[in-house]
Order: C-alpha cells, then sequence, then structure tokens
C-alpha cells in the first residue's frame, strides 16, 4: 500500500463507486457526525488521489456535499446513491420508489402511492 500511495505505480485514481462503497457502509452503522468527517477526510485527498467519476455530469465532490446536505438533518439517512441527490442537482421533481425512507428529504404526494415530490418544487397535475 506504501508504494501505491507514494506513486511508484502511477497516480492513485479514487473512483465515486469506492467512494459509494464506503459512504453507504458508513451511513448505516455509523453516527452521521463520523460520516461527515469521513467525507471531509475523503475530500482533502484531491491532489494526493485523482478522482475520477462514473457519472460525467458531476464531479465526487458535488456528489459527496449533496449527500451530506441531504444527510445533515433526517433521522433515516440516505444511502449514498439515492435518487434524491440526482433529484435535487438536476431539479427532477418527482420519484416513484417503495422505499418510505424518502420522506425526510422529499414530501410524499399521494399516500396510497409511494410517488414524492422535490420540496420546493411546483407540483402539477395533482
Amino acid at each position: 500500500m506504501d508504494e501505491i500511495e507514494e506513486g511508484k505505480y502511477g497516480k492513485p485514481i479514487l473512483l465515486d463507486y469506492v467512494v459509494d462503497e464506503l459512504l453507504t457502509l458508513a451511513i448505516s452503522r455509523q453516527p452521521f457526525n463520523y460520516v461527515k468527517l469521513l467525507s471531509e477526510k475523503i475530500l482533502q485527498l484531491r491532489g494526493r488521489y485523482l478522482f475520477e467519476s462514473v457519472m460525467n455530469d458531476l464531479s465526487i465532490e458535488e456528489i459527496i456535499n449533496a449527500f451530506i446536505k441531504l444527510n445533515e438533518n433526517l433521522n433515516n439517512k440516505l444511502s449514498f446513491t439515492d435518487c434524491a441527490i440526482i433529484m435535487t442537482t438536476h431539479q427532477v421533481g418527482y420519484l416513484a420508489s417503495f422505499d418510505e425512507g424518502f420522506s425526510g428529504s422529499l414530501i410524499r404526494l399521494r399516500m396510497e402511492f409511494f410517488i414524492y415530490v422535490l420540496k420546493g418544487y411546483v407540483i402539477s397535475n395533482f
């Protein structure tokens, strides 16, 4: 590992999938303050590692910041890959999901359906 850290084999690359798995595991088992600190530590690796994102339209920094912002005031924490991150970034208004965990960051539009709306989104056709 030291040789990798020292760049013996080239500059290390940190993929968003690795960050995704780490933060998803952490938020399911650790207090939010720990996860927030871990996220900050990951962001401090900029410069030492190349950050590569498979989601070309968002950087790892943007994804981590959205993840922290969404989870900061929630009792039921969302996973790093939850659709709510994409929704808030791209202003997607509606989400259909069987996961009731979105109730803290999204408004459940109808009780009989699992349709959520982004807070602050103009609701139409309902």
